[in-house]
């Protein structure tokens, strides 16, 4: 008789697991990493409709990273009531989503990444679902409200940023007026 072989929960239970799937024992992975810029989310998703809607769905798309609300209000009513709720930047998983849940992002999620909250006020005005959740790829879980923080977060930690750089800078000028204050006194420019 053999014996039994171990499993290894490092290699086989994170890479199963990897967006949440596999057996509920598993060792689950952290959260990903949430997207800084649209770019970012690029790298995981793709644009869902077919080839025929594509020109159609990537302009919906462009302008909603873009911000560009008045290019939105003059699209085609169709055109938004269709992609509304709908997966625009699709996970390559084929999985059936439960309600509520979609395997991509919608357009109020991208709007969301990107901090474009006049265009979320008019896709909810619109009809968009605010509870929609993330069912496949690397942001399983999250829903817009989650991608807004994120964007709050990040905005919150570069403003932190450069005002540490500009009181670092006053710092610096505050020192060199000093000194030279200093030197004029030493050269008696000053009494």
């Amino acid at each position: 008789m053999t014996a039994r072989q171990e499993f290894d929960f490092e290699k086989k239970g994170k890479y199963a697991t990897k967006y949440g799937v596999g057996p509920s024992w598993f060792p689950r992975p952290e959260k990903p990493k949430m997207p800084d810029k649209f770019e970012d989310v690029l790298k995981d998703y793709s644009y869902s409709a077919e080839e025929k809607n594509g020109i159609e769905l990537k302009s919906f798309v462009d302008a909603i990273v873009n911000g560009d609300l008045e290019k939105l209000k003059h699209m085609n009513a169709k055109t938004v009531k269709k992609y509304l709720n709908y997966p625009v930047l699709g996970s390559l998983s084929g999985a059936i989503c439960p309600n509520g849940k979609i395997n991509g992002l919608s357009p109020l999620m991208i709007a969301a990444i990107c901090g474009k909250t006049d265009v979320m006020r008019w896709l909810l005005d619109k009809g968009a679902d605010l509870g929609l959740q993330v069912f496949g790829g690397p942001y399983v879980g999250r829903t817009a409200a989650d991608f807004l923080k994120h964007y709050k977060e990040v905005q919150d930690k570069k403003r932190a940023e450069e005002l540490r750089k500009q009181q670092e800078a006053d710092k610096k000028q505050k020192q060199k007026d000093e000194l030279n204050d200093l030197m004029d006194e030493v050269d008696g420019k000053k009494p």
